[in-house]
């Protein structure tokens, strides 16, 4: 399986040896001119041409799936061209930076009879698996509390007025769109869309450096909260009728779960992998390469309803981006 990967950032960076030990071939990377010493590394390193133009890029004909490893205002132009050049697409989290985009993106990718798939770690786990397949047994759900905090190492330098893309909205960037989407995923995969939600955020230059969101799904609610600005105990809770399921570690991560049931042990699981990266690029090749239309329109489909409560969310706390 040939890929083409298009950034030389961090999460370009860790991804880009899971594609060489999952299956894929990166055989060719797209960077700035900024980024060439960077991107000559990499190219060396994995085998891969480079290059500083997207569209050479895309006109290339070593690969016939990209990678979008680019900051959340440039997903939809980036994933546009890309699926109009007859690429299958993997876009990093957010699939766009808003529904609409979403949306757009998603009715393109039908057009062209191509598979447009949002990078998302958590809900591919083993870890993952083995909570949904407990769930029934905690019987009726009564409450849900995930936690994402962690202190951007970006923080320090935004509240100087050094802002970087994930602090900046004219980037679409905030706590929301860049950890807070784990959780929703999370919920959303366990519980599926909520009746109402709310979004109750901490707003600085125009973003949320930290935010709670409250989905009420009728019988329970579930509360999210994502923090970028401090660092607190992440991960999660499921409080049932019959007992408790708790999963450690930051949602990203997907860890540990433990089954704590009324009245008896409680039971833990753990499916380590060598990287959080592996289970996803495992499941997006076999999408690909196996053709699997209908696994990748439910899995498309997910995306969009978490692309949907996003943008809800976030315009409910005044956070607006140019895509808005």
């Amino acid at each position: 399986m040939k890929i083409g990967v298009v950034g030389t950032g961090m999460i370009a960076c860790e991804v880009l040896p899971i594609l060489s030990g999952t299956g894929w071939k990166p055989s060719a990377i797209c960077g700035t001119e900024r980024s060439a010493a960077k991107l000559s590394e990499l190219g060396e390193k994995y085998g891969a041409k480079t290059y500083t133009d997207y569209s050479a890029f895309l006109k290339s004909g070593e690969f016939d799936s990209v990678y979008l490893a680019v900051p959340n205002d440039l997903h939809f132009d980036f994933a546009s061209r890309a699926l109009s050049a007859g690429k299958h697409v993997i876009a990093e989290k957010p699939l766009a930076a808003c529904y609409a985009e979403a949306l757009s993106l998603s009715r393109l990718a039908s057009e062209k009879k191509l598979f447009l798939i949002e990078a998302i770690s958590n809900v591919h786990t083993k870890n993952y698996a083995k909570l949904k397949e407990l769930l029934p047994l905690i019987g009726r759900v009564k409450r849900v509390n995930i936690t994402f905090a962690r202190k951007s190492s970006r923080y320090d330098a935004f509240l100087a007025g050094n802002i970087a893309p994930v602090f900046d909205p004219t980037r679409c960037g905030g706590a929301l769109m860049d950890i807070g989407i784990y959780n929703l995923h999370w919920l959303l995969g366990l519980f599926g869309e909520p009746e109402s939600a709310t979004y109750s955020a901490k707003i600085s230059r125009g973003i949320d450096t930290s935010g709670t969101a409250t989905l009420s799904y009728g019988g329970f609610t579930a509360v999210s909260v994502a923090a970028k600005d401090c660092t607190s105990l992440s991960g999660a809770v499921i409080e049932g009728e019959n007992g408790t399921i708790t999963q450690a570690g930051t949602p990203n991560e997907s860890g540990p779960v433990t089954l704590a049931l009324c009245g008896k042990e409680p039971v833990s699981f753990d499916y380590p992998e060598i990287s959080r990266l592996v289970p996803e690029f495992r499941y997006y090749r076999s999408i690909i390469e196996g053709r699997q239309t209908d696994l990748a329109a439910a899995y498309l489909e997910a995306s969009l309803k978490v692309s949907r409560l996003m943008t809800r969310l976030r315009l409910l706390a005044g956070v607006t981006f140019p895509c808005d």
